[in-house]
């Protein structure tokens, strides 16, 4: 799942989000990106336009919701995507987002 947000330089923000997994052994991740180019919805991204700003690798919950809470700081003004992913997933394997959230502290 993918999503396009605004991030000014120096700001600092906290992405807070909750996810739970069921029936993975494989880790799911979140990672920001900043991007070369404006972008209006997803399906202008352009991967070679794109650079790792921020990547959080999530381990199986087993059935339970976990909050994760974090904060950044961006080096750029500019646009970003966020990447919610769990790849990789066999038959009965799970996994949900909820409540994912950056917001500006100042």
């Amino acid at each position: 799942m993918k999503g396009i947000i605004s991030l000014e330089k120096g700001r600092r923000y906290e992405l807070s989000f909750w996810y739970k997994t069921v029936n993975r052994e494989r880790n799911a991740s979140l990672s920001i990106f900043s991007s070369d180019v404006p972008l209006a919805a997803p399906v202008d991204i352009d991967a070679d336009k794109l650079h790792r700003f921020f990547e959080l690798g999530l381990e199986p919950t087993h059935g339970e919701w976990k909050q994760v809470t974090r904060t950044l700081t961006p080096s750029k003004d500019g646009t970003y995507v966020i990447q919610l992913a769990s790849y990789y997933h066999k038959e009965g394997e799970w996994t949900w987002w909820d409540e994912v959230e950056i917001r500006k502290v100042w």
